[in-house]
């Protein structure tokens, strides 16, 4: 509760959380990026830092994916197998 007060909300954190539900169980940075509607030009590395951090504070994690558009893939923790 305490780290929930003081999280700064994003601008974007709406059209991520909505991504992320219409997913299911994974989601893909491209496919965020298109909802979010940001143009090619301003698609930069703080914007996937940006879009990663919400998708970390969601309980996702990044994981290889040959399905991908950029080789990766970003699922519920709870969803991962125990290795």
């Amino acid at each position: 509760q305490a780290t929930a007060d003081r999280y700064a909300e994003d601008p974007w954190d709406h059209v991520i959380d909505q991504s992320v539900r219409e997913a299911g169980d994974a989601v893909t940075m491209a496919a965020i990026i298109r909802e979010l509607a940001i143009p090619r030009a301003q698609q930069t590395q703080a914007t996937s830092r940006r879009i990663g951090a919400r998708l970390r504070w969601l309980g996702m994690e990044k994981k290889r994916s040959r399905k991908s558009e950029d080789g990766y893939v970003w699922i519920k923790r709870e969803t991962l197998p125990d290795v």
